[in-house]
């Protein structure tokens, strides 16, 4: 057994029980009394009274997207013509080669791109590749020849057309001087969502028409696209909360100084914030409180001192903050995680009006810290942790930190969380789709159906893309959509026969997983999750294991 100190923020040796980890450099606060130490010389400003706490209503609107805009009216007219199958190939290919060029023929695509998804919703592919004025004509049957090649024109669209041309709309930037193309961008994507979940709610769609849906899904939600990491980031709600803070009482910034607390726009929400250095007109605030935000120079961020974003403490914060949060006090229990990202449940050893000092039960007392009750490090009992040093620790999930969804809107759909979780141009579509009913289809999609029951493929693509936008989901909304949606993709994978289950290869098996544990981990603790999907996994690996097992013949 190593002599050095236990703590719960090294990794451990081989040998021991839970074994001692090795030495770390670790500040001990000198001071006379247990509170924490914020500076070299000076101390913090004394906490608000009760009379200075004066919470108001909480604001939400911020929380909400708008509406995707209507398509932009003062762009080309469309020019895209076809008479056959071969010529509407042709044609579209230009259109995806043509998103590459110049702005004039950029704005052009957006106009033939937007005409022909008109048509294809309305079942006019066949007459509106020959007559532009399809739409203003009495619409009668199509013939038998026009329904031929209207559904080889729908086929193609769908099938080899709409990924690869959305793709590459959204794999461009566009001139932030002419706001009809990110605009336009949005319109189409929104248009195109439309199609896809019409197609979704017909049950006769065939399967692979709606597996191309999902790969249509999966181009439009990834995130890292270089149109939602340029366009659309800058948050609109911006502009009426500065507004609208220019016309509160400023009179306390006077007394915002070192040691003092404020609350700070963060991320879509107001956040109580310690405020950890100061120069003549900034602040530099720390989320976590503590002394280890103090001496980390690197920790927080600077802000403006007349910034809208910073405003009375408790003012706008207190109902984005959890109940559990206010209630913590001398033996309360919680979760916390250390330096190394394992959570521990930790014991309360005494708390103040903003920060509470922790003990990692089964650790050493040397390594008991302060820690802001809104830091995103404290999580409520059981839902990170397993127990103290004994458990071993429960590693922190890759995706880093925990959603605070307590202040969305219980109306909304998908809400903005800020940059960190998503643009807000993402947001729309995904509040778009979920308008429109999309994600409700693909649940009964993905549903049990026996010997009907959808083909892994279209399942993985469908599961991915629901999946991989499951942090933009309100709180209700996840709630709803994604406990359905596991326990439907759960039950059908299992109830699989073994023609179905010869086709789930290992790849596939590994991303409806990884999609599960997204959705998981958006609506249940984490280590509730891992159980979940460690005993889905043990399941249907066993089922796949059956179904290509030959069954051994009875001994004569």
């Amino acid at each position: 057994m190593s002599d050095t100190p236990e703590s719960p923020h090294t990794a451990t040796n081989p040998g021991d029980d839970v074994q001692a980890p090795a030495a770390i450099e670790t500040t001990v606060p000198e001071a006379s009394s247990d509170e924490p130490v914020v500076g070299p010389s000076e101390r913090p400003a004394p906490p608000p009274t009760a009379e200075d706490l004066a919470p108001t209503t909480v604001q939400t609107d911020h929380l909400r997207v708008q509406p995707v805009a209507a398509f932009p009216t003062d762009l080309p007219a469309p020019s895209i013509r076809y008479k056959d199958l071969a010529e509407f190939k042709k044609e579209t290919a230009a259109l995806i080669k043509n998103v590459t060029k110049d702005t004039d023929t950029v704005l052009a695509v957006f106009s033939n791109t937007a005409y022909l998804l008109h048509a294809w919703q309305a079942g006019q592919l066949a007459r509106a590749g020959v007559d532009a004025g399809y739409e203003a004509k009495q619409p009668d049957s199509l013939s038998s020849d026009e329904q031929k090649l209207e559904s080889q024109l729908a086929g193609h669209l769908v099938s080899n057309v709409l990924q690869n041309l959305l793709t590459a709309l959204l794999s461009r930037t566009y001139s932030s001087r002419d706001t009809r193309q990110p605009a336009a961008v949005n319109a189409l994507l929104a248009q195109a969502l439309d199609a896809c979940a019409a197609l979704l709610k017909v049950p006769s769609t065939p399967d692979p028409t709606v597996s191309a849906v999902g790969d249509v899904l999966m181009a439009v939600f990834q995130d890292t696209r270089p149109f939602y990491v340029h366009h659309g980031q800058d948050e609109p709600a911006a502009a009426a909360l500065a507004a609208a803070a220019a016309e509160e009482d400023d009179s306390w910034r006077s007394k915002a100084v070192f040691g003092s607390w404020v609350d700070v726009f963060d991320n879509a929400k107001w956040r109580p914030a310690h405020i950890v250095e100061e120069s003549e007109n900034r602040f530099r605030v720390s989320f976590d409180g503590g002394e280890s935000a103090t001496h980390n120079e690197r920790s927080g961020e600077w802000i403006d001192k007349d910034s809208w974003r910073i405003a009375k403490v408790h003012s706008k914060s207190l109902p984005y903050i959890e109940q559990w949060r206010l209630d913590l006090q001398k033996g309360s229990k919680c979760d916390a995680i250390d330096t190394v990202s394992k959570w521990y449940t930790v014991n309360i050893l005494d708390a103040k009006e903003f920060i509470v000092k922790i003990n990692y039960d089964g650790w050493s007392s040397t390594y008991d810290e302060w820690v802001s009750r809104t830091s995103d490090r404290l999580q409520a009992l059981k839902t990170m942790a397993k127990g103290g040093k004994e458990s071993g620790g429960v590693v922190m999930h890759s995706k880093g930190r925990v959603i605070d969804d307590q202040a969305d809107p219980e109306d909304a759909l998908a809400v903005y969380r800020g940059k960190e979780w998503g643009s807000y141009c993402l947001t729309q579509m995904v509040n778009h789709f979920a308008t429109s009913g999309g994600f409700d289809a693909i649940c009964a999609r993905l549903e049990p159906r026996g010997a009907d029951a959808v083909p892994v493929v279209t399942l993985r693509k469908l599961l991915a893309a629901t999946g991989h936008v499951a942090n933009l989901y309100s709180r209700v909304y996840a709630r709803s959509l994604l406990g359905r949606l596991a326990t439907s993709v759960t039950e059908t994978v299992l109830s699989y026969s073994d023609a179905h289950l010869r086709q789930l290869e290992k790849d596939d098996l590994q991303s409806i997983l990884l999609a599960l544990k997204h959705m998981l981990y958006r609506i249940m603790p984490w280590r509730d999750a891992d159980s979940t999907l460690e005993n889905f996994s043990l399941e249907s690996a066993l089922k796949v294991h059956r179904s290509t097992t030959p069954a051994l013949s009875s001994p004569p």
